[in-house]
């Protein structure tokens, strides 16, 4: 066995992103030689072995992505209140690299190597300087990472929509964010903590956690999973501040201002984020509801056979619907928004995960629009979004 390992992802790497390994061997002139690399999955030990030719140069690279990628779900808590663990978006990917040579070819296993992906993209030019730091949590007396899975610290909420705060926690994950609600005149009305039950795991894939911190979120939350002020919403809270609850670093995730009084019906879509988590975006102005129907139909004699007599009537129906179904699509417009947040929320347009907040949870949509323009200041001094989506599914009406 000589293989020697060059080249492996950093310690938590964007699933959908590249996993390159290199290497290279001393064998590779034996015959009948390929690299023989084992890919497992260790928290379900599900494998795959895949043989590769050595290249011109007799090295390997090696790309996991397509691997780690079969193991990764996207989560959102629907109707879920308090800290939620993000099932299967985290996982623990072990890659060996080894050798298989000979006149009756034999297997020589590698080293191991183990690192983590997350549910996490990065874009081309980005992921040449990716560094993980940016995005694990850390809580440890000698670092501390206070970092969240979005870059917004300013948002809106509305009654019965949620907001979303997502953490991947490292070494140390989050112990819990403080609330602190403010009235119209900005006193402080009172702290509430949400501590994170899984903050002492040891288990890494309990260790990115999420959080419902909008308006429906918290005024949703158990009694039992708060200290301190309780309820944490009250019709007199105007705006609230979430930070974390380390008193030595008192990190502020979201500012949040309460909206009331809306003229028109809020619409609020939550969509996967480049990053893994959820993003918030809502469309408060006037909308358009269309609901398209498509039915198919089939012809039929109208006549019928009474008594001898062959006749029809103005009741008979010559058509017959075979099947009815309806399309409903919205047309949706934001409010003005800044400079930073109309070059964000164009993710909204290539986001593969989009869902429309209702007060009884979370409906599955698509984004129609497939264009953004990414406006500047010197073009044009204010911004309002304007995109159609349509619900995921079709309703299926009777026939006949």
């Amino acid at each position: 066995m000589a293989v020697t390992n060059h080249q492996d992802p950093a310690a938590y790497t964007p699933c959908f992103a590249p996993q390159i390994f290199t290497a290279t061997s001393t064998q590779t002139g034996a015959a009948n030689f390929t690299y023989t690399v084992v890919c497992t999955d260790l928290l379900t030990s599900s494998s795959l072995t895949y043989s590769i030719k050595k290249r011109p140069d007799n090295k390997l690279a090696f790309d996991a992505m397509n691997f780690s990628t079969q193991y990764i779900e996207h989560y959102v808590p629907n109707n879920s209140y308090g800290w939620q663990v993000c099932t299967d978006a985290v996982r623990k990917i072990r890659v060996n690299i080894g050798e298989t040579y000979g006149g009756s070819p034999a297997y020589a296993s590698g080293t191991n190597q183990d690192y983590y992906v997350w549910n996490a993209a990065s874009k081309w030019l980005d992921f040449v300087n990716f560094n993980y730091t940016d995005f694990v949590y850390e809580d440890g007396l000698m670092s501390t990472n206070h970092v969240q899975l979005s870059p917004f610290t300013t948002a809106k909420t509305y009654s019965g929509k949620s907001l979303f705060l997502y953490t991947l926690g490292g070494t140390t994950p989050i112990g819990g964010i403080d609330i602190l609600t403010y009235n119209s005149e900005g006193s402080l009305i009172g702290t509430s903590t949400i501590s994170n039950p899984y903050a002492a795991t040891a288990n890494y894939y309990e260790k990115y956690v999420c959080i419902d911190v909008g308006y429906k979120g918290l005024s949703n939350i158990a009694s039992g999973l708060v200290s301190g002020t309780y309820p944490i919403i009250t019709n007199q809270v105007a705006s609230y501040v979430v930070k974390d609850a380390n008193s030595l670093d008192p990190t502020v995730y979201k500012t949040v201002t309460v909206e009331t009084e809306c003229k028109y019906d809020v619409y609020t879509l939550h969509y996967l984020n480049k990053d893994g988590g959820f993003d918030t975006i809502h469309f408060s102005k006037v909308s358009e509801i269309n609901v398209q129907a498509d039915k198919t139909f089939y012809r039929k004699n109208p006549y019928v056979m009474t008594s001898n007599t062959w006749a029809y009537d103005t009741f008979t129906q010559q058509e017959i619907a075979l099947t009815s179904t309806t399309q409903t699509r919205l047309k949706l417009n934001s409010d003005w928004m800044s400079e930073t947040e109309m070059d964000y929320h164009r993710y909204l347009i290539s986001s593969p995960r989009v869902y429309l907040d209702t007060t009884s949870g979370l409906i599955p949509v698509k984004v129609n629009t497939n264009n953004w323009f990414v406006n500047k200041k010197f073009n044009n001094k204010v911004y309002s979004i304007t995109i159609d989506v349509e619900y995921n599914h079709i309703d299926t009406y009777q026939n006949g």
